[in-house]
């Protein structure tokens, strides 16, 4: 039998819609069945903390400003590995600018980059970390996520591993009935409102669609809950027409009190409320440069719109809404929803990297999620 690989783990940046929470989490899992030795490597901070709070060994990174210093670090430690896998761009350019990336195979998981302005930026950041030197895989979250990755150029579909999209509200609800009514409590929402919750920046057209539509309403009608991933957010309260802004941990409670969910520009993100809302049975309206897009069947759960359609796709949503029996029918999960899923595909990344099957792999997968 042979000993679980050692893996090196570097973090560089904290993405706003949890692909660095479920690649620590993907990594403890992994380590608890035996499968890898992790060691993670950060600058002292909330990343370094996060992974110590599920468990993992953990070192620290010298700061940008101490580049020899950082760079016999991460020399130093991947020595000792098998595999270095940079969590996000940032963390990959780090890797790169030291050169291990050219002495051991890579990994990459892509990060939460949102909308158009966003994805140009990864664009940019990824060119520059990996110019003259291509990384063995690329990890991405979601089918949508992919196409958007190969058809701007980035990398080749072969380099891809596309990783199951996950609940927005990790744990899920136990009491869904129960948390959407606090929820609902939360929101002053009157009996008989509508809460319509979109998520994405602030600048994509979702963001002016639901805004127009919370103030064309009286508040006891519509209630308007938009989910800012803009990394630079700051929580702004209530806004006029019954529309609250909320960065993504509060916008987490109050998802279950949603009765369409709205999503504009989320591409890269590990976790999606798209998720959550397929599984309460929610109609979801998305355009296509969402990754809830791959959830919706266009009129029988949702609509796909163009961002000049959204004002009308929301509003048909809304009497789909009416006309159905929700948040009441047992929850439809399906495989690739769950944590386990995420791990079962990384662990076969790096089996296929590594030229040799992880120990024990017939204990990865939905069941031992669980």
């Amino acid at each position: 039998m042979s000993d679980p690989r050692a893996v090196l783990i570097v973090l560089g940046s904290c993405d706003r819609v949890g692909t660095t929470k479920v690649g620590l989490q993907t990594t403890a899992k992994l380590a608890a069945e035996g499968l890898l030795r992790p060691l993670v490597l950060a600058t002292p901070g909330p990343l370094l903390e996060a992974a110590q709070a599920v468990g993992l060994p953990t070192a620290q990174l010298p700061s940008a400003s101490d580049h020899r210093r950082r760079a016999d670090t991460l020399d130093q430690a991947a020595r000792a590995a098998d595999l270095v896998h940079a969590l996000g761009l940032e963390a990959a350019s780090v890797v790169r600018s030291t050169g291990v990336a050219g002495t051991i195979p890579l990994v990459v998981t892509v990060d939460g980059a949102t909308s158009h302005h966003g994805f140009k930026k990864t664009r940019i950041a990824a060119y520059s970390a990996f110019r003259g030197s291509t990384p063995i895989r690329w990890l991405v979250h979601g089918r949508v996520a992919m196409s958007h990755l190969v058809q701007a150029g980035l990398v080749r579909g072969d380099q891809l591993v596309t990783l199951p999209v996950l609940p927005f509200s990790l744990p899920a609800q136990p009491r869904w009935g129960a948390a959407r009514a606090a929820a609902r409590v939360r929101l002053a929402a009157a009996p008989g409102a509508h809460v319509v919750v979109g998520i994405g920046p602030r600048h994509a057209a979702g963001f002016r669609a639901l805004q127009s539509l919370a103030s064309g309403h009286r508040a006891e009608a519509v209630v308007g809950v938009w989910i800012d991933t803009d990394a630079d957010f700051r929580p702004t309260g209530r806004r006029a027409g019954a529309l609250y802004v909320v960065a993504p941990a509060e916008g987490a409670q109050l998802l279950p009190g949603m009765d369409v969910l709205l999503a504009d520009g989320t591409l890269l993100g590990a976790r999606h409320p798209g998720v959550d809302a397929r599984w309460a049975g929610v109609p979801i309206v998305a355009t296509l440069n969402d990754v809830a897009s791959e959830f919706v069947q266009h009129s029988v759960n949702g609509y796909v719109c163009t961002p000049a359609e959204l004002d009308v796709g929301i509003e048909a949503a809304i009497s789909m809404a009416m006309g159905r029996t929700l948040h009441h029918r047992p929850v439809e999960r399906r495989r690739g929803d769950h944590p386990g899923d995420a791990a079962a595909a990384t662990a076969r990344c790096y089996s296929d990297i590594l030229g040799r099957p992880l120990l024990r792999p017939v204990l990865i997968g939905r069941g031992a999620a669980r």
